[in-house]
């Protein structure tokens, strides 16, 4: 975020209600983390080779497991919909 008009554009469109304190006090945070990422951006990757392939770990084997029925996770749901939960 570049300024806080930014930020209370981007509350505004994801519906979120915030006061002076809160929307300070996320800028200041957003702020910290946009310095971190563009420290991370400067560091120079020309020492490292990159050109080398480099192997993939051994994936291990699937573990196949029975998993519960469904009638009886849902025994529980305030509210259902065929097989699924309603939120």
């Amino acid at each position: 975020m570049r300024s806080k008009d930014e930020l209370i554009e981007a509350a505004r469109l994801a519906k979120l209600s915030l006061d002076s304190e809160e929307l300070s006090s996320l800028f200041d945070g957003i702020s910290d983390i946009m310095n971190v990422v563009e420290s991370i951006n400067d560091v120079d990757l020309s020492k490292f080779d990159c050109s080398e392939e480099t192997t993939v770990s051994e994936l291990r084997e699937d573990d196949v497991k029975p998993s519960l029925a469904v009638d009886s996770i849902l025994s529980n749901a305030a509210e259902k919909q065929d097989d699924f939960f309603i939120a």
